[in-house]
């Protein structure tokens, strides 16, 4: 009995579940309405829908229009207060903390330029949400001392990074000659610094035609302690990798990027210096009331972690959040299997105790 109860619950079960991953149950919508109204919603359907009075959409506009994608609707259809804020959208700026659909009236959060912009002028840096409206929103402009894309070097190629508008003032490109080319005393690696608004001059790659003895004798790198002050890397640390080179590593949650070797050049000069960038997602689960709150979690790109729900119905359930670019997705809370085992076990002693009374 108890293996045909099992079977039977996983018969049920295991259709609805696939038949949830296409369909979409009819949409949840406080304070508002929506069309078409249907007792479930195929994959791909999209519903568009409108909220009453003294509230709005989770997103811009009066209307807006959700789609069912694998039992899921994209974006949740969502009314709330008019006097809320929608994030917005600042050009060159990025988040400064796990990005929400929308903020209660007083919110104030503060708004951080990408690297190689700041705000101009005496706009603020920080938004305010006041009556629905932010307060104004700060221009992210290119830094005084930034710089465009790098000069072209001929028969040169830039490696170890990725294409910018604009460069921070600081930072360094590396240039890689191409095969059979060179720059001098042989080297075919060489980086350019970015210099209050203007690139450094590069060195030139010439075809190869062969080394003197003189040439071999010559290294084009020095002892560390002739390049001064060592470089500091926000978030990071180097260990000295002998007299000749510093290697560095970043923090935890942060990836290296850049070089991991840094050497000093018989010139005096640093060759590039990494960066450590941010590598996680970050989850404040005081602010979803569906997840147990234990503060914020931190999950590294790339990895998907369970946090528990809140114990409802006394089931253990959890969350599945997904980190990608430093923004986490998270589902819907997941009952455990062993909820469908409790529910055989109980009908199990049920028809134990009818068996035994006939």
């Amino acid at each position: 009995m108890w293996l045909r109860c099992l079977g039977f619950a996983l018969l049920v079960w295991i259709p609805a579940v696939l038949h949830a991953h296409l369909n979409c149950s009819v949409p949840d919508l406080k304070d508002g309405y929506f069309i078409p109204t249907e007792k479930s919603y195929p994959n791909g359907k999209t519903v568009i829908y409108s909220c009453d009075k003294r509230h709005k959409p989770v997103v811009e506009g009066w209307w807006a229009t959700s789609t069912c994608q694998n039992g899921k609707w994209v974006h949740e259809p969502k009314c709330i207060d008019e006097t809320a804020c929608i994030l917005p959208t600042i050009p060159n700026a990025k988040p400064s903390q796990v990005p929400k659909g929308w903020y209660k009236d007083g919110t104030s959060m503060p708004v951080y330029c990408k690297e190689g912009y700041e705000t101009e002028g005496s706009t603020p840096s920080y938004i305010t949400c006041i009556n629905g409206n932010w307060t104004s929103l700060p221009v992210c402009g290119k830094s005084s001392g930034g710089c465009t894309k790098p000069p072209k070097s001929p028969d040169a190629v830039i490696i170890d990074q990725q294409y910018e508008e604009v460069f921070p003032h600081g930072s360094s490109v590396r240039y890689q000659c191409r095969q059979g080319y060179a720059m001098a005393g042989g080297k075919t690696e060489a980086s350019i610094l970015c210099t209050a608004g203007n690139w450094q001059a590069g060195e030139v790659c010439k075809a190869s035609t062969g080394s003197t003895s003189k040439d071999k004798e010559t290294s084009p790198f020095t002892t560390i302690d002739r390049c001064g002050a060592f470089p500091v890397v926000k978030d990071g640390d180097f260990i000295p990798d002998g007299q000749r080179s510093l290697k560095f590593q970043c923090a935890l949650h942060y990836k290296l990027v850049g070089p991991e070797t840094v050497v000093c050049y018989s010139n005096r000069q640093w060759s590039e210096v990494p960066t450590c960038r941010e590598n996680y997602c970050s989850v404040n689960t005081e602010e979803y009331t569906d997840l147990e709150n234990i503060g914020v979690k931190y999950i590294p790109n790339g990895y998907t972690e369970k946090l528990n729900c809140v114990n409802r119905f006394n089931f253990r359930n959890y969350a599945l959040v997904e980190c990608n670019d430093g923004i986490p997705k998270i589902s819907r809370c997941k009952y455990h299997f062993k909820f469908i085992i409790f529910i055989c076990y109980i009908l199990h002693l049920k028809w134990s105790k009818i068996n035994n009374l006939l």
